[in-house]
């Protein structure tokens, strides 16, 4: 009886803490996420514009773009270039991401992530989507 009381304690404990650690990684994705929108929430409106999100993509390209040319090479994106977010950037192919095709692809991910199809993005719809920002 002792015996099969300590197991069964030991495997409610485990699957317990099992589930808090799940839980505080949504937590830190979600969190994250909702950092991520407060700043393309440029007016504090809590919705995200079409706009905000061009000048937020604007910006991230900008930083990206070290040489100023408006295109962004290998030399200057993040991250996998062969089947990540460059990879769906790059509309032609050519493993260069041009500004017009960086705007595409988060105009892409500003529909993909409104659901309700009101052309604007609710803090709930933005942390909820589970998607990952487009990264350059």
């Amino acid at each position: 009886m002792g015996r099969t009381f300590r197991l069964g304690t030991m495997l409610f404990c485990f699957v317990l803490t099992s589930g808090v650690a799940a839980f505080a990684e949504d937590s830190d994705a979600q969190a994250a996420r909702r950092a991520e929108f407060q700043k393309i929430d440029r007016d504090n409106s809590i919705f995200v514009t079409h706009e905000e999100m061009e000048a937020y993509c604007d910006e991230r390209f900008n930083a990206a773009d070290k040489d100023g040319d408006s295109i962004l090479n290998d030399d200057e994106v993040l991250g996998d270039k062969t089947g990540g977010m460059f990879a769906t950037a790059d509309q032609n192919k050519d493993k260069k991401v041009t500004r017009e095709e960086a705007r595409a692809r988060y105009n892409q991910y500003f529909n993909e992530i409104d659901t309700n199809k009101d052309n604007q993005i609710s803090a709930d719809e933005y942390v909820n989507s589970g998607k990952v920002s487009v990264k350059f």
